[in-house]
């Protein structure tokens, strides 16, 4: 149960508070508001600030990150210097931007092989970056049984001086963690001193360590930042996948003031659907941007949407023979393509619908039609939503036949169909556009032969002369 519940935590495992508070006598600074301290594998920032707190260090002299999103949002509650992303991969700070890191890795083996995923967050933020300055204090926290892998082992032998290596108290060692604290060295260790570093080491991680204790006076100074700028980001800002979500959710450049005034006299306003629009209809207008940073499940996943078209060309020859003369003719058709893109809101990943199939696709998940569906018709609601008023229904019942003829089945007078079409067009033609604030002046009502035109065209004109007794 216990290796399902790290698995289930993503190999995160904080640090119990109560050790914490022991940890923090074992470090002063030499000046809280002139140091800055980071916690890259921050989880929801509680160990870091407890130290930060312990020590004086305000927030804003406080760096975390944490690639899961939801203990990030507990980060920024804490500081405002926050990131959330990977940090042996995308994580970006300046070299020895920090006095003093506080590294609680995952644990476990990671993307690189067997390598451990611990000695891959040491490498990074020590050897690779060098984000701690010389003479700065590094706290690591993993199991004591990773601590006596030969490269972790080595690792530590080579880069710092003055090394504490204590195991948590029994009540709160629950995976044998043990935590070493050492001060980060100017250069490399190396030679016959390394290796009799590393002996040393090894002796000592293989025996009983001694426990996490209160200490009476403390044994490290995080010393004042050499370093008068300090970098923290997320170096994936500005990649195509960042640039893709910025896009879905703000417009990008074509959202811009200067862009929209420049364009402001070609913009296109988007007509309201007279009626309830079918799925594609609404699959046409999602293309055309309607529904931009909307939230919509596919595959029980929550994306963002993005829509736009593409011009696709098609060219073709046709070459008639008359006599001895040949003539080629080369035909040049552009039609507009319409393209959705999902963006994965917990990942990143990208779907791009294309086309009728593409379309067709997105649209094959009833849950995922309803949805998009109820997107458009909250920005784009139906002008008649079979939603007829009971005045135009009793005008509409008064019209019979004077014939008596009838279809098999219905009594004399409208269809049903024709009635919701009357209504419809009635409803449209005295219905403000909101943009000018003006009734249409007329409508073209299409319908196939044998629909009743000129009925529903009667109907229409019937409806209006009611109106006008009344008003």
């Amino acid at each position: 149960m216990a290796r399902l519940a790290n698995t289930a935590n993503h190999g995160f495992q904080a640090l119990d508070p109560a050790a914490v508070q022991l940890l923090a006598t074992y470090v002063t600074a030499a000046n809280p508001a002139a140091c800055r301290i980071a916690d890259p594998c921050a989880g929801e920032g509680a160990a870091a600030w407890q130290l930060a707190s312990a020590w004086g260090i305000p927030a804003e002299r406080l760096y975390l990150n944490e690639l899961h999103s939801e203990r990030a949002i507990a980060c920024r509650g804490i500081t405002p210097n926050t990131t959330s992303c990977d940090t042996v991969r995308w994580l970006r700070a300046n070299r020895h931007g920090l006095q003093l890191v506080y590294l609680n890795p995952p644990f476990g083996t990671q993307s690189a092989g067997e390598e451990r995923s611990e000695l891959q967050f040491f490498r990074r933020v020590i050897e690779e970056g060098t984000w701690l300055q010389p003479g700065g204090i590094a706290i690591l926290v993993t199991p004591q049984d990773v601590f006596a892998k030969p490269a972790v082992t080595q690792h530590l032998a080579r880069h710092y001086d003055n090394l504490t290596i204590m195991a948590l108290p029994a009540a709160l060692r629950r995976w044998r963690e043990a935590i070493v604290i050492g001060v980060r060295r100017s250069r490399a260790r190396s030679g016959q001193a390394l290796s009799d570093t590393i002996t040393t080491l090894t002796t000592q991680l293989a025996q009983p360590l001694p426990e996490l204790t209160l200490q009476a006076a403390p044994r490290y100074t995080i010393p004042v930042a050499t370093s008068s700028t300090i970098v923290w980001e997320d170096a994936t800002i500005g990649t195509p996948d960042q640039a893709t979500t910025d896009v879905v959710m703000t417009g990008g450049a074509t959202n811009t003031r200067a862009y929209r005034s420049a364009i402001d006299a070609l913009r296109v306003a988007h007509l309201r659907p007279l009626g309830p629009l079918s799925a594609t209809a609404a699959a046409a207008r999602i293309a055309t941007g309607e529904i931009n940073g909307a939230t919509i499940v596919i595959d029980g996943r929550p994306h963002l949407i993005k829509g736009s078209t593409t011009e696709d060309q098609t060219v073709w020859v046709e070459t008639k023979e008359e006599g001895d003369t040949l003539t080629v003719i080369t035909h040049h058709i552009t039609r507009q393509v319409p393209v959705v893109m999902a963006v994965d809101v917990a990942d990143g990943s990208v779907r791009r619908y294309e086309g009728d199939a593409g379309l067709q696709k997105l649209l094959a998940d009833p849950a995922t039609a309803e949805a998009l569906l109820a997107a458009i018709t909250a920005v784009a609601p139906p002008v008649y939503a079979y939603d007829m008023d009971a005045q135009t229904a009793a005008t509409l019942a008064m019209l019979k036949r004077k014939d008596g003829r009838t279809l098999p089945g219905y009594e004399n007078g409208l269809l049903p169909m024709q009635k919701h079409v009357v209504a419809g067009i009635t409803r449209y033609l005295t219905t403000p556009d909101p943009r000018t604030g003006t009734r249409p002046k007329g409508t073209l009502l299409n319908a196939e032969m044998g629909a009743g035109k000129s009925t529903m065209g009667i109907a229409i004109a019937h409806w209006f002369h009611q109106q006008s007794l009344t008003t």
